[in-house]
């Protein structure tokens, strides 16, 4: 039986569940590259300022007592105290956060 792999050389390939050759399809992943991080230090009046508008993002509320709201391009994030979310945003996308509650935080901007 011939193997449909060799004609492929060395690149990479695999086999669907008939054992055809499945297309080589380029994937783009997108939200997990670190691109911007603020904290509390940053914030101007309650909001911190982005180089660019926000479309994922994470947000690490460090207050151990308060649980924090941070606007987001529109929408009410609460993250309770402690806790962590990460957020692949609607909304009127927008480069600033607002925050309320939380007195302790990190925010990071994903690409």
């Amino acid at each position: 039986m011939n193997n449909p792999l060799k004609a492929y050389g060395n690149r990479a390939m695999a086999l669907d569940e008939n054992g055809k050759v499945m297309e080589k399809v380029a994937a783009t992943l997108t939200g997990s590259k670190v691109e911007e991080q603020l904290t509390q230090a940053n914030a101007v009046t309650g909001t911190l300022t982005f180089a660019e508008p926000i479309h994922f993002i994470g947000i690490y509320n460090r207050d151990t007592a308060n649980d924090g709201v941070f606007n987001v391009n529109g929408i009410n994030l609460t993250i309770p105290a402690g806790e962590f979310g990460d957020f692949h945003m609607g909304g009127t996308a927008s480069n600033q956060v607002s925050v309320t509650g939380s007195t302790s935080y990190i925010v990071t901007r994903y690409v």
